[in-house]
């Protein structure tokens, strides 16, 4: 049986596809560093597996995340 999947580990899933597709030609370390940086932004309740994601506040935070949770 797998180990559940951490919450950054969710995050980063969500969101690394929409900054790849903003800066293209970054190598997976930035983009590793984008996403992490943005992970570091968020409040703990933001951090929460079980707070909804992309919820209208954590979009207005993150514009690039509301592109990817409003698909």
């Amino acid at each position: 049986m797998l180990p559940p999947v951490s919450a950054y580990a969710l995050f980063f899933r969500d969101t690394q596809a929409a900054i790849k597709g903003q800066n293209p030609n970054a190598s997976f370390g930035e983009v590793s560093k984008i996403v992490a940086s943005m992970w570091d932004a968020l409040d703990v309740e933001h951090k929460n597996p079980k707070t909804k994601v992309g919820s209208a506040e954590s979009c207005q935070l993150f514009p690039v995340y509301s592109l990817i949770t409003s698909r």
